[in-house]
């Protein structure tokens, strides 16, 4: 994926020369996080999950092998590569829901938080190698290339999935049509009140938390008066929490009290995120990123978790396609950290998201005992 990220970018940079084409392509990918998490949630229910996966792999393959050909038969537009890529952003979207749920199948829901840990564990470093590789591979073998070997990865990935089913924590694919298994994810974000304080609460942490990372290549330069290989120092830093947050997470013992410390986290996250805008030195900067990514990892693996414990076996599926349309509000965030910069600094704005997202768990908090005793 974040080869991905990094070849597309690139490309239609070189077709367009344009920051702008680059961000619409950002937001092509990105886009369907938010229109096609209820149907993703809808298919991870009705269906194999484990086929589910198979079969995205197996289309996310073919379609960067496509692009591939597309680039080195000299035969790349603008238009071709943002239809493909909003291709790509369409399955991906559709990965996580049947992921999540079926990380569920197999971990059970008392080792579901050390599961999801795992995973995130496994995303970061994939994170890393995968920028390493793919930017090696465009400027040693061409981008056309690079799109094939990040093809061949998918083929791996498709091939380590073998014919593997869930075990005995997998509920029974439900095989009612797609419109009633919309209405059922509708019905359900709508009357179980947990789950729908943790969808909002998701979209709130998205908008006042995540966008953080709009805010980066400016404190860097005017705050901190860093270069780009000191705004470098912190993207690896952002990296480097990810994975501690992830390996605690997949070090927790049976899920226990888990609202409490959900809590706790988004807390710990907008603190974190108002020490950052306060911050005088790059030391400083560093160890409040790495906290932040901390608590960001932490709280994503726990309403992750949380949200597939507050709903019946058959509609986990349905549950994190929820929280794939929550983090579909993500642009609105990033929108808002730019503007609200623009308006009172960029330190204010930190300052101020963080406030929101305190309030916002203070909120959370107050408005259900269920999830305060989950």
């Amino acid at each position: 994926m974040v080869g991905e990220l990094l070849l597309f970018g690139l490309a239609v940079y070189e077709l367009s020369g344009s920051t702008a084409w680059v961000g619409l392509s950002l937001a092509l990918y990105f886009g369907p996080n938010f229109f096609v998490g209820a149907v993703a949630g809808t298919i991870a229910d009705n269906f194999d999950r484990a086929r589910v996966l198979r079969i995205v792999e197996a289309a996310l393959g073919v379609n960067l092998f496509v692009i591939g050909v597309v680039f080195v038969s000299g035969a790349a537009g603008l238009a071709v590569v943002l239809v493909l890529t909003t291709v790509s952003g369409v399955f991906r979207a559709a990965y996580n829901p049947a992921r999540s749920s079926y990380a569920f199948d197999l971990a059970g829901a008392e080792r579901i938080v050390s599961a999801l840990g795992t995973l995130n564990i496994s995303v970061r470093v994939g994170q890393l190698f995968g920028a390493l590789v793919a930017g090696w591979a465009a400027s040693e073998i061409g981008i056309g290339a690079a799109y094939l070997v990040l093809s061949s990865a998918h083929v791996f990935a498709l091939v380590s999935f073998g014919w593997q089913r869930a075990g005995g924590s997998a509920s029974r694919p439900d095989r009612r049509s797609m419109r009633s298994g919309l209405l059922g994810f509708f019905r359900e974000l709508g009357g179980n009140r947990p789950l729908l304080i943790l969808f909002l609460v998701t979209g709130a942490v998205e908008v006042f938390g995540f966008s953080f990372l709009t805010a980066l290549p400016d404190l860097a330069v005017d705050r901190l008066g860093l270069d780009a290989a000191g705004l470098g120092v912190l993207h690896a830093s952002r990296s480097a929490g990810g994975i501690i947050g992830g390996i605690v997470m997949a070090m927790a013992g049976p899920s226990r009290r888990l609202g409490v410390i959900w809590l706790a986290m988004i807390a710990a996250f907008g603190l974190e995120v108002m020490a950052l805008g306060l911050a005088p030195i790059l030391p400083i900067a560093v160890v409040v990123t790495v906290t932040i990514a901390f608590c960001a990892v932490a709280s994503d693996v726990l309403t992750q978790s949380m949200m597939q414990l507050s709903v019946p076996s058959a509609l986990r599926g349905r549950a994190m396609g929820a929280w794939q349309v929550a983090v579909g509000f993500s642009p609105i965030g990033h929108l808002e950290m730019g503007l609200l910069a623009g308006a009172v600094g960029t330190a204010g704005a930190l300052l101020l998201n963080g406030v929101a997202l305190v309030l916002v768990a203070i909120g959370a908090g107050a408005a259900s005992r269920r999830l305060r005793e989950m």
